[in-house]
C-alpha cells in the first residue's frame, strides 16, 4: 500500500488541490495548481494554472477549504543526489558540517543505490508555512 495514502482526509474528499510553489530569487513566488475533483469514481481536472504572487492572492484564487498537496522548490531548498552512506547521516552527506536540529530534510528513493533529497531550514520552513494557516490553507 501507498504509505502516503493513509491520510484519509484525502482518501474521502471530493476534491483536492495539486499546488507547486516556486521561490523565485528576487523573492517573488510563482504558483502552478491543479484543482482535481472526484465525481463518480472519475477524477477531473476543475480548474489549473499559474500565476505570480502571493499567498494571500492564492487564496483568493483557488478554494482553501479542500486538502492541499503542497510542493515546495526554488530559493531556500536545496536538491541534491547523494549514495547511501550508512556511515553518515543524509543531511551530512549533503552539508557536512551542519546541524541538523536546524534543517528539515526529505528523501526519494532512486536507482542503483542513489537517494535524491531536498534540504530546508526549519525556521524558513515555518514561516513560509505560518502564511499558509492564516489563510486556512488545509496542507
Amino acid at each position: 500500500m501507498l504509505t502516503f495514502l493513509k491520510d484519509k482526509n484525502i482518501i474521502k474528499s471530493s476534491k483536492i488541490l495539486g499546488l507547486h510553489c516556486y521561490l523565485q530569487s528576487n523573492g517573488d513566488l510563482l504558483f502552478y495548481y491543479v484543482l482535481v475533483t472526484r465525481d463518480k469514481g472519475q477524477l477531473n481536472i476543475e480548474k489549473y494554472a499559474s500565476f505570480q504572487g502571493n499567498i494571500e492572492q492564492l487564496a483568493l484564487e483557488v478554494p482553501t477549504n479542500i486538502p492541499v498537496y503542497l510542493s515546495i522548490d526554488g530559493k531556500g531548498i536545496l536538491t541534491k543526489k547523494v549514495s547511501v552512506d550508512p556511515t553518515k547521516s543524509l543531511i551530512h552527506q549533503a552539508i557536512p558540517n551542519a546541524f541538523e536540529d536546524e534543517f528539515v530534510v526529505q528523501q526519494f528513493k532512486g536507482v542503483d543505490n542513489v537517494i535524491f533529497i531536498s534540504i530546508a531550514r526549519k525556521s524558513f520552513l515555518d514561516e513560509f508555512l505560518a502564511g499558509f494557516a492564516q489563510q486556512k490553507f488545509q496542507l
